[in-house]
């Protein structure tokens, strides 16, 4: 019996081929969503803490800075809550350092 089941022969075009479809069959909600995204209203508006803050971080990993360490200090830094703050503090201490070395 399985050797019947064994010879019949399998999908070789169709939905059940395993070689790429080219073309999507469906739109899914970012295909959807991406002509009607939220436009924000206030583009003037200064960027968020946090998004300061990642930035930051981006930029200082990019030149060998270890992410951990960032988030650590940040983190403590943190611990008030005030993300504006941390970044006034890393801001002014960033243009201290790099003062001294001219």
């Amino acid at each position: 019996d399985f050797d019947e089941f064994m010879k019949i022969p399998g999908c070789t075009q169709g939905f059940c081929t395993n070689e790429s479809q080219a073309k999507k069959r469906f739109l899914g909600g970012t295909d959807l969503r991406a002509d009607s995204a939220p436009v924000r209203l206030d583009a003037n508006a200064p960027p968020d803490p946090r998004q300061k803050l990642e930035s930051m971080r981006r930029g200082l990993v990019a030149v060998g800075v270890d992410s951990a360490l960032f988030e650590k200090v940040a983190g403590k830094l943190a611990q008030n809550g005030d993300l504006e703050q941390v970044c006034e503090v890393l801001k002014g201490r960033f243009s201290s350092a790099l003062n001294n070395l001219q």
